[in-house]
């Protein structure tokens, strides 16, 4: 209860807080997916089908009647509540884990999907790092050989397998400890974790290839194709080295811990597997901060475990704890509210230049798009999360940007055809020979849609306004040039 207490301040403030852009995305083509449209046709993106598919009971509540944002809010919450019940249930199992040691591992645990998760609130990240810590205390149970009963073990995989699937390369902690369970018994073992995760995998595969097999046949390969051409790892190393350090001392500090056996034995796995992960990270090839959150979740259990011989008692341990993440959380940049979404410049344009029709926006980043469209009437009129397939083209080949062209040229004049935004909003250029529409200037399907539009003015899109946006790394405002449906 004294948690509850503590959290209330965060959780109105995160209650109206805005949904990431990402997130917005993924539910949107939940919603769509439900509706039975293609992926290849609806909700084109390189995330695969499980990214979409773990927001579908934020879409059956919104079907209930809840809004569509209170509704996402309500999902995550939930599933974070019971997450956190499976949590204390496995620590429970540790009979020398004092009462001050299970509140210290909850609390920490509780506070980095909470309060510094407060900016990616509802991502697909943040739910993998909720799902990793009761997940990874059900395998820690079955290599202890604690009494457990097996529907709670069941159920804990049939609730949590799909989050790790959601980035596979995830697996790989799930796995080390499949093997490290092989390593101390000395003999092979078919538990209920191994084959959860077998079935989980399989069944997965098995979806995909009956229920959306576009994603196999159509956007995996576009996906390998742009996703590899701009893969890098100048951006991120010195992030991966930080983080790789930050393990390594949290490893070696664990294993000198005060404290009774099951706390140590506790805080030194958190802490391996949190240097483990940083593989997963690297793997991804973005360096994006939301790719650190599972990794910054295991590591604040970890490093919560060491502050144990100043606070051995229960409630102390909670407050401190809070504490030290409200002030954490008290350097973070203000995110926008559902309510300042709907009235920003880009919903008072809609308004005036679309009405309640859908729009199209040049972007190279979900950012601020589908976080609009969540929160206005008005529907992206585009199958793409962004324009992810022309990023980078100039590091690919002259065959493949002509392919690049033909194709996306044609699927982005279908979507035009089919949506028939009212507005369409191009970046501007002062180069007339960069920028969309130069780019597509000679496209015959593309050309015979855009001369459905005609000038009207520009927008400015301040990064002052829209602080989570991808202006945050740019020195200019962008500015768009506007055009509308004739």
């Amino acid at each position: 209860m004294l948690i509850v207490i503590c959290l209330a301040p965060w959780a109105v403030i995160q209650l109206f807080t805005r949904i990431p852009s990402d997130a917005a995305f993924l539910y949107l083509g939940m919603e769509m997916l439900m509706q039975g449209k293609a992926m290849s046709e609806y909700f084109y993106d390189n995330n695969p089908p499980m990214s979409f598919l773990i927001y579908a009971p934020a879409a059956l509540i919104h079907a209930l009647g809840v809004s569509k944002h209170f509704a996402i809010q309500i999902y995550v919450m939930s599933f974070t509540a019971i997450s956190v019940f499976f949590t204390y249930y496995y620590l429970s199992k540790y009979k020398a884990l004092d009462l001050a040691s299970r509140f210290i591992i909850v609390t920490s645990y509780l506070g980095a999907v909470t309060l510094l998760s407060y900016a990616e609130y509802g991502q697909k990240d943040h739910f993998i790092a909720i799902a990793l810590v009761p997940f990874i205390l059900m395998q820690l149970s079955i290599t202890n050989k604690h009494n457990t009963p097996q529907y709670m073990t069941w159920l804990s995989i049939l609730l949590y397998v799909p989050f790790i699937l959601v980035k596979p390369h995830f697996g790989i902690l799930p796995v080390a400890l499949i093997l490290q369970r092989l390593y101390i018994s000395k003999k092979i073992q078919i538990n209920a974790d191994f084959m959860g995760l077998a079935i989980g995998v399989i069944s997965y595969l098995s979806f995909i290839y009956i229920y959306m097999p576009d994603y196999i046949s159509e956007i995996l390969p576009a996906s390998l194709l742009y996703y590899l051409s701009n893969y890098t790892v100048e951006s991120f190393t010195k992030t991966t080295i930080a983080v790789s350090l930050l393990g390594g001392a949290l490893i070696v500090i664990s294993k000198f811990k005060d404290g009774g056996s099951d706390a140590k034995y506790l805080c030194f796995t958190f802490a391996w597997l949190a240097t483990l992960s940083i593989i997963a990270f690297w793997v991804q090839g973005k360096g994006f901060t939301v790719h650190l959150m599972p990794i910054i979740t295991l590591m604040s259990i970890a490093a919560g475990q060491l502050l144990y011989p100043y606070i051995k008692k229960p409630l102390i341990s909670i407050l401190v704890i809070l504490a030290l993440f409200y002030i954490t959380f008290s350097f973070t940049k203000h995110m926008p509210t559902k309510s300042e979404y709907e009235e920003m410049s880009l919903a008072k344009l809609l308004k005036e230049k679309a009405g309640d029709k859908p729009f199209f926006m040049e972007s190279y980043s979900t950012n601020i798009i589908w976080t609009q469209s969540l929160y206005s009437p008005n529907q992206v009129a585009s199958r793409f999360p962004s324009l992810w397939m022309l990023f980078g083209l100039n590091k690919l080949t002259k065959q493949e940007q002509k392919y690049t062209w033909e194709k996306y040229g044609g699927l982005i004049a279908k979507d035009i055809e089919r949506g028939k935004p009212e507005m369409i909003a191009l970046m501007k250029f002062d180069d007339p020979d960069k920028g969309f529409t130069a780019f597509f200037k000679n496209h015959k399907d593309f050309q015979k849609q855009w001369k459905n539009y005609k000038y009207d003015s520009e927008y400015t899109l301040s990064k002052d306004e829209y602080l989570d946006s991808f202006l945050r790394d740019n020195d200019k405002e962008i500015v768009y040039d506007i055009y509308i449906r004739q």
